[in-house]
């Protein structure tokens, strides 16, 4: 993950990792181990130096594995816009960004995520689900390439609803939302 900006209302969080050393661990996360434990385990990301660009990354083959940011006063947020850019270095690597999620709460989270050797970026519902609406993007991820993304997740009352745009990084972003889902599910996630 390479710069991650967070939109509620007039309220922005950017983290961009710029300040951070290569090689530790930054201020305002923490890492939680394999099969999407709530265990923190702070050995999994740190800051990393990839294409003249400060990163938060792991080079762990470890599946479901996370780094949550933590505090702020937009963690409460019910609806919010959240995008940045990712890159995996591997074809068969995994990657995503999670939304929306209950950690330390409980294992619950929405998320954007490419995992398997051919596997395009989808919404991939964790402790919850997704009632209807497209989940897939139909954009397969390339190794060592740049994918921008954008996510709008509202929670109107009645169901959460998911948009995503994910795009390779000098192509125009999409005009229209490639993922469009909801949850309205008795457990759905509301901020």
């Amino acid at each position: 993950l390479h710069t991650m900006s967070l939109a509620v209302g007039a309220t922005d969080l950017v983290e961009d990792f710029v300040g951070s050393v290569v090689g530790s661990d930054p201020v305002g996360w923490v890492d939680t181990g394999a099969g999407s434990s709530l265990v923190a385990d702070d050995a999994l990301f740190e800051v990393m130096a990839v294409d003249g660009s400060q990163v938060l990354g792991t080079s762990s083959a470890a599946t479901n594995i996370h780094s949550h940011h933590v505090g702020g006063a937009w963690s409460a947020a019910s609806a919010y816009g959240y995008s940045g850019r990712m890159q995996m270095s591997s074809q068969v690597g995994g990657i995503g960004v999670t939304f929306f999620s209950d950690f330390d709460q409980s294992d619950a989270y929405y998320r954007l995520r490419r995992y398997g050797s051919g596997g395009s970026f989808r919404l991939s519902p964790h402790g919850t689900s997704m009632s209807g609406g497209v989940t897939d993007s139909g954009v397969v991820p390339v190794a060592n390439v740049w994918y921008e993304f954008r996510v709008e997740a509202v929670d109107t009352g009645s169901r959460t609803e998911v948009r995503v745009k994910v795009w390779q990084q000098g192509t125009a972003e999409p005009t229209g939302w490639q993922i469009d889902a909801f949850d309205d599910s008795a457990g759905r996630l509301t901020a």
